[in-house]
């Protein structure tokens, strides 16, 4: 297996968002994409980043192979190699990666580990009720507000509207019209810690996809090429 990256700040701006909720990560070296999947360690968000091959300069993988590592040692790694133009990932052994520059000048071992995250699998199709795609700043600075008050939020959609709210009381409320075919009411209870550190990356991409179901978790995606993109899974609370 190996593959040549020339966006090492994608990379790094991806592994900084699994950073904020998880510690280890896998990375499923798959013949048309890259993925990397991450579940916090109170199995109540669950992240996956796929990126296409086409994203990378060359890839090659000879079969699908997955790899586990730690999350911080990744961003160290690529802060590492943060001025060097492309980025060579190269399968050392089954337990040890090495990433070297394209000068050949730096590289850097990262060693597997362990992660509970890595057999779970998002059902294809999933349809949900409600959608909002908005300016991914937009939805930092609300979901920072919401944090600044309160440890649960209120998200709530209907037939032409998103709300975000403040909960129990209603201090802050924020609202925004979106057209939607379903009469249907979703009323959902987030830890605010997490939907905000879901929320916060959006150097990732200018717009982003928030979307609710009674009966699915909230997905929040960033979507930064066709089929390549980063999605959030977060389970309501109770």
């Amino acid at each position: 297996m190996s593959l040549f990256s020339v966006d090492i700040e994608l990379l790094r701006s991806i592994f900084a968002a699994i950073k904020d909720l998880a510690q280890n990560a896998s990375l499923g070296f798959l013949p048309d994409a890259l993925s990397i999947k991450a579940m916090d360690a109170a199995n109540i968000c669950f992240l996956v980043a796929t990126l296409q091959r086409d994203r990378f300069a060359s890839y090659a993988t000879d079969e699908p192979f997955h790899f586990s590592l730690n999350v911080g040692r990744m961003c160290t790694a690529l802060q590492c190699m943060r001025q060097k133009k492309g980025l060579l990932f190269v399968l050392a052994t089954e337990h040890e990666l090495v990433l070297t520059s394209a000068d050949g000048c730096a590289r850097f071992k990262v060693g597997s580990y362990a992660d509970p995250g890595s057999d779970i699998v998002i059902p294809d199709g999933l349809v949900y009720e409600h959608s909002l795609a908005l300016p991914s700043r937009e939805l930092k600075e609300a979901t920072g507000d919401v944090l600044g008050l309160c440890d649960e939020a209120l998200l709530r959609a209907s037939a032409g509207c998103f709300e975000l709210a403040t909960h129990p009381n209603d201090t802050l409320h924020r609202s925004w019209p979106v057209p939607s075919k379903s009469t249907a009411i979703v009323e959902l209870r987030l830890g605010t810690q997490y939907f905000h550190s879901m929320c916060k990356h959006s150097g990732l991409a200018p717009t982003v996809t928030l979307e609710l179901d009674p009966e699915l978790p909230v997905r929040l995606v960033y979507a930064f090429g066709p089929g390549s993109q980063l999605e959030f899974y977060l389970a309501p609370m109770a």
